[in-house]
C-alpha cells in the first residue's frame, strides 16, 4: 500500500515538472518569435512607408524566415490601398522577392501559408503562377482553394472567370461572398462569364449561380433574373431569383408569385414586396400574414412593418382590422423584433 502511494506521488511530481518545463519552453519560443518579428518589422516598416510615395532604390535583403513576416505585413498594406500606391507596393514586393516566397507557399502543408501565398500572387498579378494556382483551386482545402480562385480572377479575369464560376458551383464549401468580391473587381468580364455560365448551367446549378450573380452586381442582372423567372420551371430557381431581384420595374414578377404552391417561393415573394412594393401591395402582404407556413407569415409581417411609406398609425389601423389571430400575432412579433434592433 505504501509503495503504491510513493509511486503515485513520484508520478504526480514528474508530471508537474514536465508540464512546468513545457510551459516554460512554449513561452520562451513565443518570446523568441515575437522578438524576431519585431526586429524584422523594424527593418521593413520604413521601407514600406517610403514605398507609398516612391519605391526606394536601396532595399534591404530579407531571409526566407524573415520573408514570412514581411509578406504578411506587405499583404496587409495591399488590402488597405488602391491605385498608384498599390502599384508601388507591387514593385516593392517583386524587388524583395515576395513573388518567389509566395509561390513556394502554395505547396506548403499549412493551409494558412497557402492562403497567404495565393493572396500575395493575386495582388502581384503574377501570371506565371496561374498553373500552380489553378492546381490549388482544384485540389486544395476550401479556404485555400477559394483564395487561389480569387487570385486567378485578379490575374486573368478575361481568360478564367468562366472556369472559376463553374468550379464555384461545384465547390459547396466555398464562401461565395469572398469570390464575389474578387469577381466584382473585374465586373465586365465577370458578368460576361456569368451570362455564359447561366446559359449552359444544369438546372440544379442555377440557384447557386443566381446568388453569385446578385453579389457581383452586374448591370444586366435584372434582365437575367426576369428571363429566369419567366422560363424556369424550377421553384428553387424562382426563389433564388426573387431573393436577388432589386428592380422596382419588375415588381409584376413578384406579385405573380404570392400564391405560388411552394412555400419558400412565397417567402421570397413577401421579402421582395418589402423591398420593392408600393401602396397597392399592402393588401398582398396582409394576405400573406395568414399563410399556413409560419416563415411566410413572418416575412410578410417583417415586410409590412418596414415599409417606408406605411406610418405607425396606418399599421395599427390595418392590424386592428384583421380577423385572423395568427396574422395579428405575427405582426406583433415583427414589430417587437424591429424595435429590439433599434
Amino acid at each position: 500500500m505504501l509503495q503504491t502511494v510513493v509511486w503515485t506521488a513520484l508520478a504526480t511530481i514528474t508530471l508537474c515538472v514536465c508540464t512546468f518545463l513545457l510551459v516554460v519552453l512554449v513561452r520562451l519560443h513565443h518570446a523568441l518569435l515575437t522578438r524576431h518579428e519585431q526586429r524584422t518589422l523594424a527593418r521593413f516598416t520604413p521601407v514600406l512607408a517610403a514605398a507609398l510615395i516612391e519605391v526606394p532604390r536601396q532595399i534591404p535583403a530579407f531571409s526566407r524566415r524573415e520573408l514570412q513576416v514581411v509578406a504578411r505585413e506587405w499583404l496587409h498594406a495591399q488590402t488597405m490601398l488602391r491605385g498608384d500606391a498599390q502599384a508601388r507596393l507591387n514593385q516593392l514586393g517583386m524587388a524583395i522577392g515576395i513573388d518567389r516566397h509566395a509561390r513556394a507557399q502554395l505547396t506548403s502543408a499549412s493551409q494558412g501559408r497557402q492562403i497567404l501565398g495565393a493572396m500575395a500572387l493575386g495582388h502581384l498579378r503574377e501570371s506565371s503562377a496561374l498553373p500552380a494556382l489553378l492546381h490549388l483551386v482544384r485540389e486544395g482545402e476550401p479556404l485555400a482553394s477559394v483564395s487561389a480562385a480569387c487570385a486567378v480572377i485578379r490575374i486573368d479575369p478575361v481568360g478564367h472567370s468562366l472556369t472559376i464560376i463553374r468550379l464555384a458551383i461545384r465547390h459547396k464549401k466555398w464562401p461565395l461572398a469572398r469570390l464575389a468580391e474578387a469577381l466584382a473587381e473585374a465586373r465586365e468580364p465577370a458578368c460576361k462569364a456569368m451570362a455564359e455560365a447561366l446559359r449552359t448551367a444544369l438546372p440544379d446549378q442555377l440557384p447557386g449561380l443566381v446568388h453569385l450573380l446578385a453579389r457581383i452586381g452586374c448591370e444586366n442582372c435584372g434582365t437575367i433574373l426576369s428571363r429566369l423567372l419567366a422560363h424556369s420551371p424550377d421553384a428553387e430557381v424562382e426563389a433564388a431569383a426573387l431573393a436577388a431581384l432589386n428592380d422596382p420595374a419588375r415588381i409584376h414578377l413578384v406579385r405573380s408569385r404570392v400564391d405560388h404552391p411552394a412555400w419558400f417561393v412565397r417567402l421570397q415573394a413577401a421579402s421582395a414586396l418589402g423591398r420593392l412594393g408600393r401602396h397597392s401591395d399592402i393588401e398582398r402582404l396582409l394576405t400573406l400574414t395568414t399563410d399556413p407556413e409560419w416563415w411566410v407569415r413572418y416575412r410578410a409581417a417583417q415586410a409590412l412593418v418596414r415599409l417606408p411609406f406605411l406610418s405607425a398609425s396606418a399599421l395599427d389601423e390595418l392590424r386592428a382590422g384583421l380577423t385572423d389571430p395568427y396574422a395579428r400575432d405575427i405582426i406583433d412579433q415583427a414589430l417587437a423584433d424591429r424595435d429590439a434592433e433599434r
